[in-house]
C-alpha cells in the first residue's frame, strides 16, 4: 500500500471524534488511532511546535514523518491481529475503538505494545518513540 503524506487536515488538540477528518487510504481504526496520537500528544509537544514550526497552527496528519506513519499502521495491523475483538464494523466505532487503544497502550494496558512518546524531530517531524 502507498500512502502520500500530504493529506490534509489538522488535528486539533480536544477535537472531538467523528466526522472532522477523514483519510480514505486508511482503516477507520487506524484514523482513530492517529487522531488520538495528537490529541493525546504532551503540551510540551504542541508548545514546541508552535515555537519552533509554525505559531500559526497545531501539527497535523501531513506532519507525521513518513517512519511514524509507517509504524503507526504496522502497529494498528498487529494490534488487530493479536485483539481481533477490537476489530468494530461501526466506521465511527472503529474511529473511537482506535483512539482507545492509543490511550490504553500509553497506560499500560498492553504489554505487546509498549507506551510511545510523541516528540518533534529536528526536521519538524513528529516522530514516535519508546517510552522510558
Amino acid at each position: 500500500m502507498t500512502y502520500q503524506l500530504d493529506t490534509s487536515g489538522a488535528i486539533e488538540r480536544g477535537e472531538a471524534y467523528g466526522g472532522r477528518c477523514i483519510w480514505t487510504d486508511l482503516d477507520p481504526f487506524t484514523q482513530g488511532y492517529v487522531e488520538a496520537v495528537f490529541t493525546g500528544a504532551s503540551v510540551d509537544l504542541h508548545a514546541e511546535w508552535l515555537d519552533r514550526v509554525d505559531p500559526y497552527r497545531s501539527p497535523g496528519f501531513s506532519d507525521l514523518a513518513p517512519e511514524t506513519l509507517a509504524r503507526i499502521i504496522e502497529d494498528c495491523a498487529r494490534f488487530l491481529i493479536a485483539y481481533p475483538a477490537a476489530r468494530e464494523p461501526d466506521v465511527p466505532g472503529a474511529r473511537l475503538v482506535g483512539g482507545y487503544v492509543w490511550t490504553n497502550r500509553q497506560g499500560g494496558d498492553y504489554p505487546d505494545f509498549p507506551p510511545l512518546t510523541v516528540s518533534l524531530g529536528d526536521d519538524g517531524k513528529v516522530y514516535l518513540r519508546e517510552a522510558g
